[in-house]
């Protein structure tokens, strides 16, 4: 990675400028290392005391130049607003997720009991507490459609508020948004709109059940911070280039300025079948009681089972014949 070019460019946009070091030993193979670098920016409100922030995050690759690219627009442009705020955070990590982790722990000071394993340097400097964050994949200069990923470790997902966010303002900027990789449907309320609703429900229960983020965004839900991935992909159809994108990501970090506090409104547990619908905790955890029930069910019947053998073991208990054929026959009942 081009720390020193990347340093430089923010350097001159006005933007304090570090960078944090991280080293992982491999567990199983002593010989082999991997030494990262990560660049941060921090844009500093003018407006109030530094209490909180909001970050852009990019994983660097050859392939993400188009994204870097966008993200130094955006500083540029965000400088020159006195608007903010809260403080904004450009952040470019080395080696996909595990330069976000290394990031996520030094900022946090949340140092890994097993330092011997990733070892992380120290931060020169840091902002406020980080109420959300947008990590942004973009690997060309035109795109079609702009895929939203929310799942993040062990299937924690963000607050749909901050889904919502991105799909309704996305349109306003031309822009589509996806799920999984695949648009709404035409027809929502046909049979081919179920069966492709179903399907993208499906792929995201199974990406939630593999317990692997869907991006870098999910190692930020570990520490109670509101993050999605926008990951920038090419198909059929109108493609559109910086200027949409850049408009879409300004309108979303103004909305989060605007927070007054974190969120909460709306659910953190819920499943998407398409990007504007949503079925929410109280609608399928119904199934999942039924579907408990009967353990549930065979667990009582084995207690009243056991204390009633307890019960005739013991010459104390044998006063009353009639209250012990009644708990026989209530096992039998919960038995059959």
């Amino acid at each position: 990675m081009p720390v020193l070019w990347l340093k430089e460019k923010f350097t001159e946009l006005g933007l304090d400028v570090y960078s944090q070091n991280f080293t992982l030993h491999h567990p199983i193979d002593k010989v082999q290392h991997v030494h990262g670098e990560n660049v941060y920016a921090i844009l500093r409100t003018s407006r109030a005391a530094s209490n909180e922030a909001v970050v852009l995050s990019l994983p660097y690759q050859r392939s993400s130049l188009p994204g870097v690219a966008l993200a130094l627009a955006l500083a540029k442009s965000f400088r020159r607003r006195d608007y903010w705020a809260k403080d904004i955070i450009f952040l470019i990590t080395d080696h996909g997720q595990l330069g976000i982790q290394a990031w996520l722990d030094s900022y946090h000071h949340h140092y890994s009991a097993h330092e011997s394993v990733l070892y992380v340097g120290e931060l020169k400097g840091r902002a406020g507490s980080i109420q959300a964050a947008i990590n942004l994949e973009v690997f060309s200069e035109k795109i079609t459609a702009f895929d939203v990923r929310p799942e993040g470790l062990n299937g924690q997902l963000p607050n749909l508020d901050l889904v919502n966010l991105a799909v309704k303002l996305s349109p306003r900027e031309g822009l589509a948004t996806t799920l999984h990789g695949k648009a709404n449907h035409r027809a929502a309320h046909s049979f081919d709109g179920y069966k492709h609703s179903l399907s993208v429900m499906a792929s995201m229960m199974l990406t939630q059940a593999t317990g692997r983020p869907s991006g870098n965004h999910g190692f930020f839900h570990r520490y109670n911070i509101e993050a999605i991935s926008l990951v920038g992909v090419q198909g059929r159809g109108t493609t559109y280039g910086f200027k949409q994108m850049g408009r879409l990501l300004e309108g979303m970090f103004r909305s989060l300025n605007n927070l007054l506090e974190r969120f909460h409104q709306s659910f953190f547990f819920y499943l998407l079948p398409t990007t504007n619908r949503y079925v929410s905790i109280g609608m399928y955890m119904g199934p999942f009681g039924l579907i408990a029930a009967p353990a549930l069910i065979k667990v009582l019947a084995l207690w009243i089972k056991l204390s009633a053998d307890e019960c005739a073991s013991d010459t104390g208990c044998q006063e009353s014949a009639t209250g012990g054929s009644t708990a026989q026959d209530i096992t039998k009942g919960l038995l059959l």
